[in-house]
């Protein structure tokens, strides 16, 4: 993202091996900043201070845990809580069926289909589904 002109970019992972790993390896780019925190609850963050939240595959993995359901929705009650007005929430997932767990008036969503390359000849290529989800108020 920072090669493409973002700046101030803040990447978020509750492990912090993970964190230490892509601080090390990205941490000289400029523009990012790497910290410990969970996606539930974004604590570390202030409430209505960014533009965008990409959560690319963290919403799948949050449903594939316990209490699921319950974990989904606080993830996006923190995305709310701290994107400004009409910031906008970007999930990448592998399931057409993540827009029925958004709740309803607190988001616009769009959602679009991504072909995902192949990873190798022996296996077809898949769709991601992107879901642009932009806070109304």
């Amino acid at each position: 993202m920072v090669n493409d002109g973002y700046a101030n970019v803040r990447c978020v992972d509750n492990c912090a091996v993970v964190v230490e790993q892509m601080s090390a390896k990205y941490g000289a780019l400029g523009g990012l900043t790497f910290g410990r925190d969970d996606a539930r609850t974004l604590e570390s963050v202030a409430d209505g201070s960014v533009d965008c939240v990409v959560d690319k595959g963290t919403l799948d993995a949050v449903l594939c845990g316990e209490d699921s359901r319950e974990g989904s929705a606080q993830l996006l009650a923190a995305a709310l809580r701290v994107l400004k007005k009409k910031g906008v929430l970007l999930i990448v997932s592998h399931s057409k069926a993540r827009a029925a767990l958004i709740p309803p008036g607190a988001w616009k969503v769009a959602t679009h289909d991504v072909a995902a390359p192949a990873l190798d000849d022996a296996k077809p290529a898949t769709t991601h589904y992107v879901y642009a989800c932009t806070k109304i108020a």
